[in-house]
Parts: structure tokens; sequence; C-alpha cells
């Protein structure tokens, strides 16, 4: 098992769910499978890839692996909370002001989240989690101060969040809460042929103006696009699967 822990010394975690309006005072928690993905990767594009201490050979297999299955929580005690700030603006000469709301978990500092995966790691991937971990500065948006460390010589934790299968039923006290997951290294093969034979063969596809070469050689270097690529649409969108579902006990207070 390979067991990663957040702790967020500011006592708040700040993110935004999938799909979500920030003003909407909506706060992702758990945090989903993807944006733990997504932030391990933005770390080693940052602060890994120089001079190739960690490769991307290392990083694809690493995302490969923590991707195979969805993990598991232990959720500290915590509550939301918020904050309203009137940000000023400038419209022509005037100078106004709109209403913002700052949304976040409020969590005690000494607590953490533990997240799990049921994956063992080869020592050469396990090495990579332990460094890109140690360099996470924030977890979140940008106020959300973390410091993440891998867990050594643990075989299994109590989860108070799992993922539910696809069917099951929704068990007694629990909340059904829908999280963005990454598809799997197989999904994403499947999904990227058919999306493929989809658009070459739209009566628009030949007229589209190609992409900048800016933006399409930073999509090749980077490992992540395999995975932005297969969630940027919306749930709605054929070609974007619903993540599955996280359920939550709920505790009677």
């Amino acid at each position: 098992m390979t067991v990663l822990e957040l702790r967020f010394p500011a006592g708040r975690y700040h993110a935004t769910p999938w799909g979500r309006h920030v003003n909407e005072g909506a706060v992702e928690w758990p945090p989903s499978p993807w944006r733990i993905l997504r932030a391990l990767i933005a770390t080693w594009y940052l602060k890994a890839r120089r001079d190739e201490e960690i490769s991307e050979r290392t990083v694809r297999a690493l995302a490969d692996a923590l991707l195979s299955q969805p993990p598991v929580f232990r959720l500290p005690r915590a509550t939301t909370a918020h904050t309203r700030h009137y940000m000023p603006y400038n419209e022509g000469k005037n100078e106004k002001t709109t209403k913002v709301f700052d949304t976040f978990v409020q969590l005690a500092e000494r607590d953490a989240i533990l997240v799990a995966w049921d994956v063992a790691l080869p020592p050469q991937l396990l090495a990579a989690l332990q460094t890109l971990a140690g360099r996470l500065g924030y977890f979140g948006r940008a106020e959300s101060l973390v410091e993440a460390r891998v867990l050594e010589g643990i075989t299994a934790i109590e989860p108070n969040a799992a993922p539910l299968a696809e069917g099951a039923l929704l068990p007694a006290k629990t909340e059904l809460v829908r999280l963005l997951a990454p598809m799997s290294a197989d999904a994403y093969l499947k999904w990227r042929e058919e999306f493929l034979k989809t658009t070459s063969s739209h009566p628009l596809a030949a007229k589209r103006k190609p992409a900048r070469k800016l933006k399409r050689r930073m999509c090749l270097k980077n490992p992540s696009s395999r995975l932005i690529c297969s969630k940027r649409s919306t749930p709605t969108r054929a070609n974007c699967k619903p993540p599955d579902g996280i359920f939550l006990p709920v505790r009677n207070s």
C-alpha cells in the first residue's frame, strides 16, 4: 500500500470543485484523485524535471501506477467556512467593487488527510513520489499551504471515504460526493482511438486552423497532456465519462 499524507499548516484547504464557480461557495472534499495526480505532475514539471533528476519515463510510470485504481481516504474532522471580500475593479473611469467569496475547509493544523492506493510501488517510483511530495508547496489554490510526505511501513488504513463501484448501492448513513478521477491508461487509449476516429471524420475537421506552434510543443513535452485531454470536456459531452462516486460516512452530531 502507498500512503500519502497531506497536512495544512495554516489549517485551511482551498479548492473549487470541477465545474463549479469559485463564488458558489463549494469546496472539493475530499480532494479529487485528479487534483492529487495533477499536483504531483505539475511539481515534477516545475521542480524535478531539470537535468533529468526524475525522468519523464519515471513520472509517466508513477502516474500510470497511481491511476490504475482510485484511492481511499482517511479524512480528519473538519468544517467549511468562508470570508467575503469586495474586490475593486475599474469600469472606464469609474471604480466599482464586486463581492468575492473565499470558501475553504477548516481543519486542525495537527490533523492530516491520508490518501492510500492499494499499490506497491517499486523503489524507483517510490523514491520519485517521495521527492515530489516533499516539494509540494501548496495543494488546491495557492493559499492552501501544504506539507506532504509518503508514509512508510503502513500496510492498511481505516478509510472513511472510499470509491463506490459502478452500479453499487449507496451504503446506509453515507453521502455520495462526485469527484473528478483520471482514466486508467487502458481506458484512455480506448477513448483516444474512438475520439480520433470521430474527429477525423467530422466535416469541420479539414477547416480547423492548426494550433499555435508553442502550444503544440508544450503539449508534446508535458506528460500530463494524456490526462488533461481525457477530462477536458464537461461530463455532458459524449467523449467524457462522469467520474466515479465517493461515499462519505455521515456521523450523527
